[in-house]
């Protein structure tokens, strides 16, 4: 294993390559595998990394997916009140299929329950996506967390859900930890859950823009006349990798901008493709990005954007979640040309043919699927 270091203002942050992208093991989204720093603007306020947590569950039903609630939950530190940004995404399959979500703390004087997504019997159908923000009054030495529901009335009764909790106030900034948190289930008639906890990785900013005095124009058009940011990592490798990413951002007041980019640079020869822009004072967007990555290359999101108000800030966070990753061509299995006991029968090319079919036909044969 190799590694890089990259100097940004908020120091130096470990950048690890193996075999494949960084992130593809254990800990794929510490912090100290990315780095994050201002990519242009006047201003330099250096944005915070921080993990995030994401939880899924997967239920596998009966006839039918008896009712069923899944949660994650932690203990208060402190009686305070959180709020923190939410994005979960699921299919709970067809018939009759039904979805809720609901933020939760116990307390001294009870239990108080906010619903974020109200569950309805039939509310959704095939894959749903509901994004938002929490805020809720939590108590020091009890738990709170969220809970979701799910349902539904097919004959092969299947479900699952992923949850990315971020964004979080400042009671959690600088102490997260995936160990603080537990996860439980209370499955319906011949359910079984399957719960998780992965890691995410979230970007934060919070610039000042009191000196600059601008009227930039909201145009939509992936174009930053202030404040970007870089969340970044390193490739090793031709791979391809797809991820989540989920971004709220309060840029006030006038002519207010914010972009999402999808960032490959290598070498300094830098390549940015926009995934979406929105001209809104405050807004969560969400999506699904796919990057084909290089051997050396750095790669990731940038966001930022403007606002025409002198003394006014921008802030936002973005987080990275549900990341997979996959062989560029995973078909190429052998060269072509090259017989058995050949030294390159086996060994890929960067071209599929019809050696790559017998070469896995011949491996099926011999027991090898």
């Amino acid at each position: 294993m190799t590694g890089i270091r990259v100097s940004t203002a908020l120091g130096v942050f470990a950048l690890i390559a193996s075999a494949s992208l960084a992130w593809n093991i254990e800990g794929q989204f510490g912090v100290d595998r990315w780095a994050g720093e201002e990519a242009s603007g006047p201003i330099f306020t250096p944005p915070i990394i921080t993990p995030a947590l994401q939880f899924d569950y997967a239920l596998a039903g009966g006839s039918t997916l008896d009712d069923t609630t899944v949660e994650v939950t932690a203990t208060a530190p402190a009686t305070t009140t959180v709020t923190f940004s939410y994005d979960y995404r699921g299919n709970h399959r067809f018939f009759v299929a039904s979805a809720g979500l609901q933020v939760f703390a116990d307390g001294s004087g009870g239990t108080t329950t906010v619903d974020l997504v109200p569950f309805n019997f039939g509310n959704v159908s095939g894959n749903f996506q509901f994004v938002g923000r929490a805020t809720i009054d939590v108590e020091a030495g009890f738990d709170w967390g969220v809970r979701a529901r799910a349902f539904n009335g097919d004959s092969n009764g299947n479900g699952e859900g992923s949850i990315v909790l971020y964004n979080f106030s400042e009671l959690f900034e600088g102490d997260y930890d995936r160990a603080m948190w537990a996860t439980a289930a209370n499955p319906g008639f011949s359910v079984v859950p399957t719960l998780g906890l992965q890691d995410a990785v979230e970007l934060r900013y919070d610039s000042d823009l009191s000196t600059v005095n601008v009227s930039p124009a909201c145009n939509g058009a992936g174009e930053y006349d202030e404040e970007h940011f870089d969340l970044l990592n390193y490739a090793c490798g031709g791979d391809r990798a797809t991820f989540n990413w989920s971004y709220d951002f309060f840029h006030q007041f006038f002519n207010d901008e914010a972009l999402i980019h999808l960032v490959t640079d290598k070498g300094g020869s830098r390549t940015v493709t926009l995934l979406d822009s929105r001209c809104d004072l405050r807004e969560i967007m969400t999506g699904t990005a796919t990057v084909e990555t290089e051997d050396g290359e750095l790669f990731g999101v940038e966001v930022g954007g403007t606002n025409g108000n002198a003394g006014a800030h921008i802030t936002g966070a973005v987080v990275l979640w549900n990341l997979r990753t996959f062989t560029a061509c995973e078909a190429d299995l052998t060269t072509q040309g090259a017989p058995v006991g050949d030294p390159n029968y086996g060994v890929p090319d960067g071209t599929v043919s019809a050696a790559d079919i017998q070469y896995y036909v011949n491996l099926y044969s011999a027991g090898c699927p």
